[in-house]
């Protein structure tokens, strides 16, 4: 090898990750959820599949999830004026992206890559979570949350591992 050639890639570039990553959604924090959500569907022709408010019996806030195939988008907004972290995120950022939700193979290798590479701060260690299955039983799934040091918003990561149980 020329020592005043360039390194190759294969030199310098770090291991490949085993871990798989997916996208499973994006939480948007919006002024007026349903409005936001309503342009998508009507633009995008996403589906509407899911709601909570008051009338699930959150007295805080209200979301609205939309489904395209297989991207899952969230739509939440405050209703109360009291919701002093979603009122501030407001204020910095406007109606914008607050947390990615990824599927990944091994959540603790990640969670602890996010912290040391990255610099992500720990929100939620790895843990066990219980999550609904289709056949009505609850099925176990390993859960933990970073928040990315740039742009104020959260990745939440879940085990891919048994993600065809969930309903």
């Amino acid at each position: 090898m020329d020592p005043a050639a360039p390194p190759a890639v294969s030199d310098t570039a770090p291991p490949p990750s085993s871990s798989h990553t997916r996208l499973l959604s994006v939480e948007f924090w919006v002024g007026n959820p349903f409005f936001a959500a309503s342009f998508y569907q009507d633009k995008f022709g996403m589906e509407c599949v899911g709601y909570r408010g008051l009338e699930t019996g959150d007295r805080v806030r209200s979301s609205i999830l939309l489904r395209q195939g297989a991207v899952l988008m969230s739509f939440t907004g405050s209703l109360s004026p009291d919701d002093e972290e979603f009122h501030q995120h407001q204020r910095l950022h406007g109606d914008s992206v607050r947390d990615v939700v990824l599927l990944v193979d091994d959540v603790e290798a990640t969670f602890n890559r996010c912290v040391t590479d990255c610099l992500a701060t720990p929100l939620v260690a790895p843990c066990k979570i219980l999550a609904p299955g289709v056949d009505g039983t609850s099925v176990e799934v390993l859960k933990a949350q970073v928040a990315v040091p740039y742009g104020n918003w959260t990745h939440t990561l879940y085990s891919a591992s048994g993600r065809e149980q969930w309903k």
